[in-house]
């Protein structure tokens, strides 16, 4: 007996529904937990948080930062070379830290540390803690990706020397919209002297060095966008008498 099979012509409705599920598996693909199995999708940081760390000879305590919405902390450490310092704060965060770069023979050096998924609070402060003579000063750059987000750290590089300008090494991140973040620690005379950054880095806070106190230390930004490329930032310090500089940078990445 002949079998008979009709095929109906999908309708506007089939047609939408099946289209929103195409668009549901795109997205559950790109997400952090999404079970498609797909890239996750880069997110674009803002910078919602940031402040300089008071130096002394043994480090310093941060006032009240306002840390609320935060998926990543970073925190650029100024001190002397080859100290051991150690970063806390009052959520009970645990900071991990990338390599430190300082001159052989020099001053000081930089060192990053972070956080991912940090505890976070409006009355956040930030400890700085070195042994005596370390001169350790700070700076914090807190990020939000949105709610869900998650950062991931990707690479690092640094350098240091005698002379300015200074470029940390070329890095190119392996995701759009990555956050690059450059940190710098220098000693010179006199006391007043201002850093600068270019290739499209904002600086975030900065403090000049300040004589059996504390050394200079700066701390940048930038938000790269949809195409990662290769990114060699110039560091710039004013003042005359400039003895010794360290400068480091770091990329992260976000996702949903």
């Amino acid at each position: 007996m002949p079998i008979s099979i009709t095929i109906d012509a999908p309708t506007t409705a089939d047609i939408a529904a099946l289209q929103a599920v195409v668009n549901g598996l795109a997205g559950s693909g790109g997400g952090s937990g999404g079970g498609g199995g797909g890239v996750p999708t880069p997110v674009a940081p803002t910078l919602i948080a940031h402040g300089i760390i008071p130096g002394s000879s043994t480090g310093g305590t941060s006032g009240n930062f306002n840390t609320v919405g935060s998926e990543l902390l970073i925190l650029g450490v100024s001190c002397s070379l080859n100290s051991t310092v150690t970063v806390s704060d009052s959520l009970n965060n645990t900071w991990i830290p990338l390599a430190p770069y300082g001159y052989t023979g020099g001053y000081n050096q930089i060192q990053l540390f972070y956080v991912l998924k940090p505890v976070v609070g409006i009355s956040h402060t930030i400890t700085i803690a070195g042994p005596a003579l370390s001169y350790a000063t700070g700076d914090l750059m807190a990020f939000d990706a949105g709610t869900g987000a998650a950062a991931v750290f990707d690479k690092q590089t640094g350098i240091s020397g005698t002379t300015v300008p200074i470029q940390p090494g070329s890095v190119t991140p392996t995701a759009p919209n990555s956050l690059i973040v450059s940190c710098l620690s220098w000693y010179n005379t006199p006391n007043a002297s201002v850093a600068s950054i270019d290739s499209g880095f904002t600086v975030a806070d900065q403090v000049p060095p300040y004589d059996s106190n504390y050394y200079g230390c700066a701390g940048a930004y930038l938000v790269q966008g949809t195409t990662p490329a290769a990114v060699n930032p110039t560091w710039l310090v004013t003042g005359s008498g400039f003895e010794y500089i360290a400068v480091t940078l770091a990329v992260f990445k976000f996702s949903m």
